[in-house]
C-alpha cells in the first residue's frame, strides 16, 4: 500500500501535514477521518514516500508504546470488545500520533474482511514478525488474551534489560567521554606547549618523552582521521556483511566471542530465543514451526545457523533437548532441564526455566562490567597523567641536577 503524504485540518483550525499509508485519495480522507482530521490536500497518490521520508515518518514505535498496546488489548479482549472497536478505543488511551495512523489503517483492514494476523503483518515497520505469527494462532485457538498478556511479558523483560544495562554503563560511559577529551587536551593544548622548551634545554630526552612528542604531534595533524576511523569501520563491517553472507556469519559468530561482552550478548539472544519457543509452543505452535519462526529472528546468523542445525536434527528424528545438545546452542547445564522437561511433557516450562538461569546469569555480568569498567577508567586517566608529568618534569630534573653552581 502507498505512502501518500496529505495536508489536513483539524476541528480547531489547526494544519496537519505527514504520511499515512491509503490505496488511493478516497481512503486517505476516511482514515484521516478516524483521526478527526479533513483531508485539504494530496500531494502525491501514486507515488511511496522518499527514502528520507520513509525513515523519519515510519519508523518504530517505541517498545513502550508496544507494552502499552498489547496490555490495553488483553483487557479490551478479556472485555468483550470487538477488535476494530479495540483499535478505536486504543486511539484515545496511547497518544502516539504514528502508531494512531497504523491503528487507523488496522480497523480499516480488518473491516475490509483481513485477519487481523493479515493487517498486522502489512506493518513490519512497527510490529515485529513475532507478533503476527503468534496472533495468527491466537485467532485459531481463540487465545488472543493469553497472546497479548505473553507478548507483553516479553517486551517487559526487553525494555527491564535495557533499562538496567543503560543504568549499568551510565557512568562508566560518561567517564569514557571525560577521559577522550581529557586525551585530546593533553594531547593537542597542554603538551606541546610543555615539550616546547625540553629540546632547547639540550638535555637527551628519554624514550618515553619523545614517543609523547610524537604522539601529541599526529594527535594534531591526523585529529580528523582519528575521529573518521571508526565511522569508516562500521560502514565497512555493514557494506561487508550485506555483501558476503560469509562474512556476516563469521562477524555475528566473533561478537558473540568478543571478551567480556560477547558472552553478554550471547546470553541475552539465548534468553529472548527461549521465552519465544516457550511462548509459541505454549500457544500450540508445533516446536518444529516455532524452531523455524524464531530463527530469523535471533538478530545472529552465527545463531540462526546454529538454530536451523537444531531444526534439522529435530526433523530427523532427534528430541529437542539433544538436538540444543549437539549444537552447542544453550550453555552445557541447562539442555538437562530440557531433557527432564521434555520427558514430562512440559517443555515450555523447562524453556522457562533455561530463560530464568540465563536471565540470572546476564544480571551478574552487567554488575561484573559495571564493578570493572570504572577501575579500568580510572586507571587509564591515572597511567595518562602519569606519563605526560614523567615525560615532563623527568627530562627537567635531569637537566637541573647536572647543573653546576
Amino acid at each position: 500500500m502507498p505512502l501518500l503524504k496529505y495536508k489536513a485540518v483539524d476541528p480547531r483550525g489547526a494544519m496537519h501535514r505527514g504520511w499515512l499509508e491509503a490505496g488511493n485519495a478516497d481512503d486517505l480522507e476516511r482514515r484521516l477521518a478516524h483521526l478527526d482530521l479533513l483531508l485539504v490536500r494530496v500531494y502525491d497518490e501514486n507515488r511511496a514516500g522518499t527514502v528520507w521520508q520513509t525513515l523519519f515518518n515510519r519508523g518504530s514505535v517505541p517498545r513502550k508504546t508496544l507494552i502499552l498496546f498489547c496490555i490495553h488489548m488483553q483487557q479490551l479482549i478479556h472485555a468483550g470488545v470487538t477488535i476494530p472497536v479495540a483499535l478505536e478505543e486504543m486511539r484515545a488511551s496511547i497518544p502516539h500520533p504514528h502508531l494512531n495512523a497504523v491503528l487507523v489503517s488496522l480497523g480499516e483492514d480488518i473491516r475490509s474482511g483481513q485477519a487481523f494476523s493479515a493487517a498486522i503483518r502489512l506493518h513490519p515497520q512497527i510490529f515485529p514478525p513475532l507478533f503476527a505469527s503468534l496472533i495468527q494462532v491466537g485467532e485459531g485457538t481463540g487465545q488472543l488474551e493469553t497472546i497479548f498478556a505473553n507478548l507483553a511479558e516479553t517486551l517487559k523483560w526487553e525494555e527491564e534489560l535495557l533499562a538496567q544495562t543503560r543504568k549499568a554503563l551510565r557512568y562508566p560511559l560518561f567517564v569514557g567521554v571525560v577521559v577522550l577529551a581529557l586525551f585530546f587536551f593533553l594531547m593537542t593544548y597542554l603538551a606541546p606547549r610543555l615539550l616546547t622548551f625540553l629540546p632547547q634545554m639540550g638535555a637527551v630526552l628519554p624514550l618515553h618523552t619523545r614517543l609523547l612528542i610524537d604522539l601529541s604531534q599526529f594527535v594534531i595533524h591526523w585529529w580528523p582521521l582519528l575521529m573518521l576511523v571508526p565511522l569508516v569501520a562500521y560502514g565497512g563491517v555493514r557494506l561487508a556483511c550485506r555483501l558476503s553472507p560469509r562474512f556476516h556469519w563469521q562477524w555475528d559468530r566473533w561478537r558473540l566471542r568478543l571478551w567480556f561482552f560477547g558472552p553478554l550478548l550471547h546470553q541475552v539472544h539465548l534468553v529472548r530465543l527461549a521465552n519465544t519457543l516457550a511462548m509459541m509452543y505454549r500457544a500450540g505452535i508445533p516446536i518444529l514451526d516455532a524452531m523455524t519462526s524464531v530463527a530469523p529472528l535471533s538478530g545472529n546468523r552465527f545463531l540462526q545457523h546454529t538454530i536451523e542445525q537444531a531444526h534439522r536434527m529435530v526433523s530427523e528424528g532427534a528430541s529437542v533437548s539433544s538436538s540444543f545438545q549437539q549444537s552447542a546452542l544453550f550453555p552445557t547445564p541447562l539442555p538437562r532441564l530440557l531433557q527432564v522437561g521434555e520427558a514430562a511433557g512440559q517443555l515450555d516450562v523447562a524453556l522457562l526455566n533455561v530463560a530464568y538461569f540465563l536471565n540470572q546469569a546476564i544480571q551478574e555480568r552487567i554488575g561484573q562490567i559495571q564493578s570493572l569498567l570504572e577501575p579500568i577508567l580510572t586507571l587509564f586517566v591515572g597511567s595518562l597523567l602519569a606519563w605526560v608529568i614523567l615525560s615532563v618534569l623527568g627530562p627537567i630534573y635531569d637537566v637541573i641536577t647536572h647543573v653546576q653552581f
